[in-house]
């Protein structure tokens, strides 16, 4: 059934929708696609919220949903964009202005009060958190090269899985960057003032 009245939809509403473009699936494969995908760029949800939004969207008429046999006897209810939710895609792409993106580091968060740390801590931090951003690497890689970059539609996912890459490569220069800046930050502390070496210096004249 669809409305006329449009709801009013958040951020995760949206993502699921996004979801649903690519073709229906019940609530268990909707989250999987969100784990290879939504993960490295938004947020993937709890399967608790994507079954709320999934309620929600198909009493505003949004979604469609029907139950599919699967595995014997077993009835596996699945979803599927409806006329309304592709025309809603199309709406909030088209008059949504783009939020801002924040940017929220739990490194980050504890760097900036590091001088109350031992220095080996925040060391080992920017080690964990490399390692992560490693392996977010190594499994977007993996999406990338399994996305055709010619394809009509998933072209488009394609340029975002080579921006993720890039960017999470990036990542790995920068933190690699910033165990440079911590180790000439501490040994500036133990010298004299007059004998301190500029951040800058960990990367010559900073030009």
């Amino acid at each position: 059934m669809e409305t006329s009245r449009r709801p009013e939809l958040g951020a995760t509403a949206h993502a699921a929708l996004v979801l649903l473009a690519f073709g229906e699936a019940s609530g268990y494969e909707l989250k999987q696609r969100a784990d290879r995908t939504l993960r490295f760029f938004f947020n993937s949800p709890a399967m608790s919220q994507i079954y709320s939004e999934l309620d929600q969207l198909t009493n505003a008429g949004l979604v469609e949903d029907r139950l599919d046999v699967r595995g014997g006897d077993r009835q596996t209810r699945v979803f599927r964009l409806s006329t309304s939710g592709r025309r809603e895609l199309q709406r909030w792409l088209a008059d949504e202005p783009l939020p801002t993106t924040v940017f929220k580091s739990h490194l980050a968060l504890r760097f900036v009060v590091g001088h109350l740390a031992d220095p080996d801590r925040m060391r080992a931090d920017v080690a964990t958190e490399r390692a992560r951003v490693e392996e977010q690497l190594a499994d977007i890689r993996e999406v990338h090269d399994a996305l055709d970059p010619l394809d009509d539609e998933l072209g488009w996912a394609w340029l975002i899985a080579n921006w993720g890459t890039r960017y999470f490569a990036a990542m790995l220069d920068q933190l690699d960057e910033l165990r440079g800046h911590l180790d000439v930050l501490v040994e500036s502390t133990r010298e004299p003032a007059v004998a301190r070496q500029p951040l800058a210096a960990v990367k010559g004249d900073g030009r």
